[in-house]
């Protein structure tokens, strides 16, 4: 027998009506001045953060490593570091 990787689930059209049906967040409970007062908050310095990261990363990608593997490797892990920071950052 056959297994669907979305068995139970119900796939991304599913998911996304649960995320919109209010289900899944309760908009109404939202403080929504104050999400609007964080965002406006970090967004200035976390697009800082990434202008002194990524030009960094850039840089040692295309003048140190020489072959394709070793800039997949270095853009992957720059990217899973980066995410790892904007999850401390954010949360």
């Amino acid at each position: 027998m056959a297994h669907r990787i979305d068995a139970g689930y119900g796939g991304p059209a599913k998911g996304l009506s649960f995320l919109l049906s209010g289900g899944a967040v309760r908009y109404e409970n939202v403080d929504w001045s104050v999400v609007w007062g964080k965002s406006c908050g970090d967004f200035w310095n976390l697009v800082k953060a990434s202008w002194y990261f990524w030009p960094f990363v850039s840089f040692i990608n295309f003048a140190v490593l020489r072959t394709v593997q070793g800039r997949n490797l270095l853009g992957s892990m720059a990217g899973l570091g980066w995410g790892v920071y904007m999850s401390f950052v954010t949360a």
